[in-house]
């Protein structure tokens, strides 16, 4: 009796440990992200992923905004609903453009372990289609070692069209002076 109580618990503990906690409307979501770029880039470490990252999108290594690298299990991914099967939600630190996740190794069938999504409609969450990274059972969720999240560069004005701009507003305060 107690063997059967202990296997039915650590059954029980096992689905756990890999299977999502809740799921989660797309709508909520936004929408599926879109893979842009996948390889196996081994164990590169935080600055080899984001040297790939800046290449991939064709930025500096200065203009790629490296936000957060978040360590991740099979219980932090929400399965999505109202979509394709197999789709899955993370919440991410912050509002976000690209995101990177690395696997672990899945299989024969999927040589890569890094891939590369550009964040589409809902910024605070990475959704994907799990087939995408080769992953086609539940239980291998757990595999993925973790996100990384990244921003672009932001636009800064010009210097030549801020000093039209206070060439105008000169203009106009010596235009209000005059007439006062």
């Amino acid at each position: 009796m107690k063997l059967k109580m202990l296997l039915g618990v650590g059954g029980l503990m096992s689905m756990l440990a890999t299977a999502p906690a809740w799921s989660i409307p797309i709508q909520e979501v936004g929408a599926i992200d879109q893979l842009i770029a996948q390889a196996n880039l081994g164990n590169s470490g935080d600055a080899g992923e984001e040297a790939w990252v800046a290449g991939q999108l064709g930025l500096t290594l200065d203009e790629l905004v490296f936000e957060t690298k978040s360590n991740v299990g099979g219980g932090d991914w929400e399965l999505v609903t109202g979509t394709l099967a197999g789709v899955f939600a993370f919440e991410l630190v912050g509002p976000t453009d690209w995101f990177l996740i690395k696997t672990g190794n899945i299989g024969k069938d999927q040589p890569n372990r890094h891939f590369l999504f550009s964040n589409l409609a809902g910024l605070e969450y990475a959704v994907v289609n799990l087939a995408d990274l080769g992953i086609t059972k539940l239980s291998n969720v757990s595999k993925i070692s973790h996100v990384v999240e990244f921003t672009g560069p932001t636009e800064v004005p010009e210097p030549a069209s801020l000093a039209l701009f206070g060439v105008g507003l000169l203009g106009l305060g010596l235009m209000r002076r005059k007439r006062a």
